[in-house]
């Protein structure tokens, strides 16, 4: 029995340690009933999930890197759950050490942003030049997709942008 007791501390205790080692200022503190919350239930579900998840993608590694979904895959099986495990303050579920959010941002900024698609030449957003994000930065250049998610603009290097359409973009420029 004092195995199993030292065995969930230290699993607590292990969890709570961040992998990357970097002060951020907190925006808000959390309650301390969330804190607790944290550290006793959902880091070491947390952690025996990320343990289980990273186990699973090394047993299909060579399977799924033949396919060519190896680094898409390693980024959902591997870095998230560890991310989401030990990158963040202790009760915040919002946003990381870093500050990017764990929801809608981080994959696709990576996956999409630098990426090529091919130009409609049917442009059904034409008279739209650019956008306006909420950091007032202006990108210009074409739009090529909108949905009620995000907002993909060709610039004018040829890459495409991919923006977060609630949490990013704060208006269109028109011609």
């Amino acid at each position: 029995m004092r195995k199993f007791i030292f065995c969930i501390v230290m699993l607590v205790v292990l969890s709570s340690i961040p992998v990357f080692a970097e002060n951020t200022p907190v925006k808000h503190d959390p309650s301390a009933g969330l804190m607790i919350v944290d550290a006793l239930l959902v880091r070491p579900t947390c952690l025996t999930g990320a343990i289980i998840s990273s186990a699973t993608f090394v047993a299909i590694a060579i399977p799924v890197h033949l396919l060519g979904y190896s680094t898409r895959l390693s980024k959902a099986m591997v870095y998230a759950p560890w991310r989401f495990t030990s990158y963040r303050n202790l009760g915040e579920f919002g946003t990381y050490k870093d500050g990017k959010n764990m929801i809608g941002g981080e994959w696709e900024e990576s996956e999409s942003r630098n990426t090529s698609a091919p130009i409609d030449k049917s442009n059904q957003y034409g008279n739209i030049k650019g956008i306006v994000l909420n950091s007032e930065e202006i990108i210009e250049g074409q739009i090529i997709d909108m949905n009620a998610d995000k907002v993909k603009i060709r610039i004018r290097n040829g890459k495409v942008m991919s923006y977060s359409f609630i949490k990013e973009v704060k208006e269109f420029l028109y011609q």
